[in-house]
């Protein structure tokens, strides 16, 4: 039985120093311009910016290219982007192409 997939969306709050991005669905090359939108925004702004990726059931290079291009920009102005709560999938993704080294990742699902 095939699941529907969940359509991307994107949530941004604030909580203290922090900018949340929670991703919801698939990040791919198709909804990846939305993240790097909301990833350049948040390069304006100050604090540190943490993504929740605990809802987002894939993710594809291009995807992992736009959380990785917005780490180093961050990186550039002496600023850090966590991951947070990243899903299995997001978890396999990150030590399959070793940068699972490279970024911060708050609550691994061990799942």
């Amino acid at each position: 039985m095939e699941t529907e997939a969940v359509p991307f969306s994107l949530d941004v709050t604030v909580v203290g120093p922090t900018l949340v991005i929670t991703a919801h669905g698939e990040l791919d090359a198709a909804t990846a311009p939305d993240m790097s939108a909301a990833l350049e925004a948040a390069a304006a702004a100050s604090g540190s910016v943490s993504i929740d990726l605990a809802d987002l059931g894939f993710i594809d290079s291009v995807g992992l290219a736009t959380i990785l291009h917005a780490h180093r920009t961050l990186l550039e102005q002496g600023r850090t982007l966590s991951l947070r709560r990243p899903s299995h999938v997001v978890c396999k993704l990150l030590a399959l192409s070793g940068l699972d080294r490279h970024f911060t990742i708050d609550d691994i699902d061990v799942s």
